[in-house]
């Protein structure tokens, strides 16, 4: 599954041009990041986009034999990986404020035997803030890993 967004707006009485592709503000960032910090973050409108999307998913429920007759065991996979960007330019002037959020996540399972299988996850993005003056920056690249026995 692909989905993708964006939208330029100009605000003539505020001579600003925001570009947003995907979400503006994704959730991951608005729940993790100081965002406070963002010197922009509480004059940000809300525009109506949905996030930069592929997501792939491979799932074998039964037992099958490859070419040359070995088995292959069912599995499950999952891999999702996400893109978004939100520039505030100011109009008549080169300077932009910008935040971008790439993102991945990732979930692998498969039986171990009869009764029992495993899963393993990954979940990561990386938020980037730069302002316009190139003064104040911030990044985040929280990780995370995780897994299961049923």
């Amino acid at each position: 599954m692909m989905r993708a967004s964006g939208l330029k707006e100009i605000w003539q009485k505020d001579s600003l041009t925001y570009f947003a592709l995907g979400e503006a503000i994704p959730r991951k960032l608005a729940d993790y990041a100081p965002v406070e910090a963002i010197s922009f973050y509480e004059v940000i409108p809300q525009f109506p986009t949905v996030p930069n999307e592929f997501i792939y998913t491979s799932t074998r429920l039964e037992e099958t034999y490859d070419d040359w007759g070995n088995l292959i065991q069912p599995q499950s996979w999952r891999i999702h990986l996400g893109y978004s960007q939100l520039a505030r330019g100011y109009i008549g002037d080169t300077l932009t404020d910008r935040v971008k959020t790439p993102a991945f996540m990732g979930v692998y399972s498969r039986p171990i035997s009869k009764n029992w299988d495993y899963g393993l996850s990954t979940d990561l993005f990386y938020g980037m803030y730069n302002s316009a003056d190139n003064q104040n920056k911030a990044s985040l690249f929280p990780i995370g890993v995780g897994g299961g026995v049923v």
